[in-house]
């Protein structure tokens, strides 16, 4: 769970490759989340860029 947003974000199956690029697979949950749920594009980029 995301400790601002209260998102859950949840990755299955998970091979040991993708912790390679965790961060960026992260990210783009998080922001398909976000506009998921009503937020507009710049609203998501300003979050995820803090």
């Amino acid at each position: 769970m995301h400790n601002l947003s209260r998102f859950v974000l949840v990755f299955y199956p998970v091979k040991k490759s993708d912790f390679k690029e965790l961060y960026q697979m992260m990210s783009v949950a998080m922001m398909n989340a976000m506009l998921g749920v009503g937020f507009t594009p710049e609203e998501v980029d300003a979050y995820i860029k803090r």
